[in-house]
């Protein structure tokens, strides 16, 4: 507790800005942890001098701590925008990942949409269950083996007896397809992402590292 305010506990991020310094791209982790140390140091910063104003006085014994805290409101922003507390990217992380997850949303709604038509329609009285369930990383629909020549596609799996097949049915391969690169570009602009903050981060490493040491005094 200082003066009113408490100060969170922080992660270490001197390892993150010696990786910083050798122009290594930090993870969403990482970057989360380097985020509350930016927000924390202009919490902490603008309650001090807030209370110097409210006093009308220096207060200079407190000013030898926080003159030392280095604002980066543009850096602080930017990162608690891109990156939750959990490290993992919100979609306001760039428009393009925006994009990218709404075209995902969609394509998945389209695929869960087209499937349950298959269990709820005439087509489910040839299915083991009527379920959609996935099988490496597709939607399938488990399929009694009888009646396999119903509905085409690709068996990615069967029941230990071999009485059910997990079929992906022919009319949503493409979908299943465009689902599959829609990923691969979402891990692709992440990445990009993680490596765009990281080069901002990288100039000021110095002052993080100096605000981290003073808000654990």
């Amino acid at each position: 507790m200082a003066g009113g305010i408490s100060i969170p506990k922080l992660a270490d991020v001197k390892p993150h800005m010696k990786r910083l310094r050798i122009d290594a791209a930090l993870s969403g982790t990482e970057l989360a942890q380097v985020g509350r140390v930016l927000f924390t140091t202009g919490q902490i910063r603008s309650f001090f001098e807030n209370l110097v104003a409210d006093r009308g006085e220096a207060l200079p014994a407190l000013a030898v701590y926080y003159n030392k805290l280095v604002l980066l409101p543009e850096l602080t922003r930017r990162v608690n925008v891109a990156i939750d507390g959990d490290g993992r990217l919100n979609d306001e992380a760039s428009s393009e990942l925006h994009r990218i997850r709404q075209a995902i949303t969609g394509t998945e709604n389209a695929i869960r949409q087209k499937m349950q038509d298959y269990t709820r329609g005439k087509t489910a009285q040839y299915l083991s269950d009527p379920i959609v369930t996935i099988r490496n990383e597709r939607y399938v629909l488990p399929v009694k083996a009888t009646y396999r020549q119903k509905f085409g596609g690709v068996v990615h799996d069967q029941s230990q007896t071999g009485q059910t097949l997990y079929i992906e049915p022919a009319d949503v391969v493409d979908m299943n397809n465009r689902l599959r690169e829609y990923y691969l570009k979402e891990r692709q602009e992440e990445e990009r992402v993680l490596i765009e903050l990281s080069a901002k981060l990288a100039p000021e490493a110095d002052n993080i590292e100096n605000n981290a040491q003073v808000l654990d005094i």
